[in-house]
Formats: structure tokens, sequence, C-alpha cells
């Protein structure tokens, strides 16, 4: 398969016209990042662009990287970190492809709507839309049978990090339940909108210092299962449907409790 088959594809499978209306408001680029040599045969699966990474894709003989975190390229300036991950894909023919606000908001192979269904079979669910960037990052769920916070610990058994925080500050029994992926915990500018939705759960990566005392005083529940834990989700959904157009794949693990 050719790099622009390759690029093609992805775009089709990720890029639903419903999102990218959205996508010009991330601070990261959705798409393909590096060329690599023209040709894709193996393809590596990860959550963060790093030299690191891309040695493992390397070792693993990938011709491509799919990540959730790509370049982040400034606009006037090539930092050195950047510098050294590109110039280490251009030396090695990699192509590198960077799926993020796709890969969160997708309905159905994104970070948050595999959360959910790995914790049960929702009623319904729909985007949740992120007061604080006016993007829907994340979704919302409502179950029908009630879920416990111990419950959803349990479900999602091996695939939270090691620290994972839980504050346990609403309901027994949980209806509602929204899950955004990585740094999505919610802010100040969010409560009203939690409130309105009658959410019970909040699922995100990481919390601020502050966020526990915000999480009490509006009497919800939440787990934040790491920021890298929760954003391997939707990479690992993307790798078998992958691997379905013919390609080789594998999962490039850099481990990371944060």
């Amino acid at each position: 398969m050719t790099t622009y088959e390759f690029d093609q594809k992805m775009k089709e499978l990720l890029c639903l016209p419903e999102l990218m209306p959205f996508v010009a408001k991330d601070n990261l680029y959705n798409g393909l990042m590096s060329q690599g040599s023209g040709e894709v045969k193996k393809v590596g699966f990860g959550v963060s662009s790093s030299v690191e990474l891309f040695k493992l894709a390397k070792a693993a003989g990938c011709d491509a990287v799919v990540v959730h975190h790509g370049l982040q390229i400034l606009p006037k300036q090539l930092d050195t970190s950047t510098y050294q991950r590109l110039e280490f894909l251009i030396k090695n023919d990699i192509a590198l492809w960077s799926a993020h606000f796709v890969l969160d908001a997708h309905p159905e192979l994104g970070n948050n709507s595999e959360m959910l269904q790995a914790i049960g079979t929702p009623n319904n669910t729909e985007p949740y839309f992120d007061p604080a960037h006016e993007a829907p990052w994340g979704r919302l769920a409502h179950f029908v049978d009630p879920l416990t916070v111990a419950g959803v610990i349990e479900k999602l058994s091996g695939r939270l990090s090691p620290d994972t925080v839980v504050y346990d500050f609403g309901p027994k029994e949980n209806f509602t339940v929204i899950s955004v992926s990585g740094g999505g915990a919610p802010r100040q500018e969010d409560f009203a909108s939690l409130k309105e939705l009658g959410v019970d759960l909040f699922i995100t990566g990481e919390v601020g210092e502050w966020t526990r005392e915000q999480i009490r005083e509006i009497g919800i529940n939440l787990i934040a299962g790491g920021h890298y834990h929760t954003e391997k989700f939707g990479v690992q959904a993307l790798q078998p449907v992958v691997e379905g157009w013919g390609l080789e794949t594998e999962w490039l693990e850099l481990e990371n409790s944060i």
C-alpha cells in the first residue's frame, strides 16, 4: 500500500464530517505528518510521539507509525525535541499519522467510546461538548443497569494506570457517565453542565491538585485512570482495523503511569 493510499483510508475512517468543524481548534495535527518511504507494509501503534517510540518502531520493522499525540510543530520555530523526532522519522523513512481530536471524539473507535463500551452496554451515547473547549472531546452515556465505582474499576482491570485516582463523592449507583480521556478532568466552567446533565460518574486520565475538592463540592464520582492508559483505548481499537487492510501491525508499548 502506498503512503497516499494509507493516508486516504485513515482519513476516511477517522475524519468524519461531523468532527471536521472542530479539528481547527485542536492544538495537535490530525493526519499525515511524515511521508516515510512512500510505501506502507507494517504499521506500529503507540500513544505519544517520541524518539524512543520511533526507535521501537524501527526495531520492529515498521515503516509507518500511528499515534494519538503527534509532533507539536510551532508556527515560527522548530524546537530541539521536535527536530530530533522529525529527523529520526525522515532518516529512517518512517511515516507518521497522528489522530488526536478525531480519536478522542470518534463515536465508535474513539478513546471515550471504547472506554464506555468496556464498562458495560450503554443504552445510548452522545457527544459531550466540553464547555472549556467548545468541542465534543468526550462521550456521555446512559446506562439502564447501575454501575458502581468499584465495578467500573474492576471491568477496566489491567487497562488503567497503577496510580489511578478515585474520588468517591457521588451516588453509589451510577447511571449517567461521562468519559473525557487524557487531560480532560472537569474544570470550573464545566460544573454547571455536569449538574444539568445529571452526571454521576466522570472518567478521565489525570487531575489537578484542585480537582478533588471541586468534585466533592458538586457531589459526583471521578476515576482518573492515567493520561497514557486512558488514551491507549482508541489507538488499540484502530490496530485490528488497519490489520484488516492487509497490513502487518505491532503495538509499541512505552509504559507511562501518568
